[in-house]
């Protein structure tokens, strides 16, 4: 798993505009492991995002602890730009109805509202439940998404499909799923 990060940050210094950021979901316990493997390429680290809940959001059972945040790891092509953010989002709930390591909606749209221009586009590269092309969709960014089991992927494009494009705001550009 430590090397799919490797990958995205490769994928990342390849792909991504001066100034783009990557924004990687991580298990707590893995995170430095994970980070240290992102920082072998040439992306600059930013700081630890996080998804907070008001109750526990997932039982660690190996360490006898209830989780209450989801830590996301931050870093950019050269110099980030863009609106002040928080490093933390108040997660909206459990969100796992689709896929077991979806986002909340909640933190999506927070970071993509803050983080890009409506004119950019927005890759999913591990996309599962489609969350992140759906809330582009619903904000009216352009996404491009990629999953590798077909049967999360069909789920993913009837997400999509099932999410309303927003008032006043062209249908934006979208490729399919690969």
């Amino acid at each position: 798993q430590i090397d799919d990060y490797r990958w995205l940050a490769i994928l990342a210094t390849r792909i991504l505009k001066e100034g783009g950021m990557v924004i990687a979901q991580v298990g707590s316990v893995h995170r430095f492991e994970a980070e240290c493997a992102m920082r072998e390429s040439s992306l600059i680290p930013l700081p630890l995002l996080a998804e907070v809940y008001p109750m526990a959001h997932a039982q660690m059972f190996e360490f006898h602890v209830f989780q209450g945040w989801k830590p996301h790891i931050w870093m950019s092509k050269g110099k980030r730009k863009g609106e002040w953010c928080f490093d933390r989002v108040r997660g909206n709930g459990r969100s796992k109805t689709r896929h077991p390591w979806e986002d909340s909606d909640a933190f999506v749209t927070d970071y993509i509202a803050r983080l890009t221009q409506a004119e950019e586009v927005v890759y999913d590269p591990f996309t599962g439940s489609g969350i992140v092309p759906a809330v582009c969709k619903m904000m009216g960014r352009n996404w491009i998404a990629s999953e590798i089991d077909p049967i999360t992927a069909n789920m993913a494009v009837q997400r999509i499909a099932d999410t309303p494009v927003p008032l006043l705001i062209p249908e934006p550009q979208q490729l399919e799923l690969v």
